[in-house]
This record gives structure tokens, C-alpha cells and sequence, in this order.
């Protein structure tokens, strides 16, 4: 990812958005697994950016929905 991109990114806020829909239980599952797969969209694109401590609770979350599908 370009680092135009990334600040762009960064700046909209687009990773706190989609990770707080991730953890909400309320929102519809496909919502929920579409935003998961943002995430990790994100994260393969540029893991030393997006891959910070705060995610550790989105981690936590998406094992149990990945869980919950097998």
C-alpha cells in the first residue's frame, strides 16, 4: 500500500469504524463478517501499520466467529 493510501486510511478512520462492528454482537453477522474481512484486508495489505496492540480484543473476536462456523 502506497504510503498515500495508508494516511488516507489512517486519517478516515476506517480500521477503528470497521473494528468496533466486528466486536458489536448486535449487528447482523454478514455485516459482521464482511468488516472481518476488511480487517484482515488491511492487515495483509500493510501488517506493520495495522497491526497494533489494540487489536488484540478484534483478534479475540474473530477466532470466536471463526469458531463458530465450524
Amino acid at each position: 500500500m502506497e504510503q498515500n493510501e495508508r494516511d488516507l486510511v489512517l486519517d478516515a478512520g476506517v480500521l477503528p469504524a470497521v473494528d468496533s462492528i466486528v466486536r458489536d454482537a448486535r449487528a447482523p453477522v454478514r455485516v459482521r463478517e464482511a468488516c472481518a474481512e476488511a480487517v484482515a484486508a488491511l492487515v495483509r495489505f500493510n501488517k506493520d501499520v495495522f497491526l497494533v496492540p489494540p487489536m488484540g480484543p478484534t483478534a479475540r473476536t474473530l477466532v470466536s466467529m471463526a469458531s463458530v462456523r465450524f
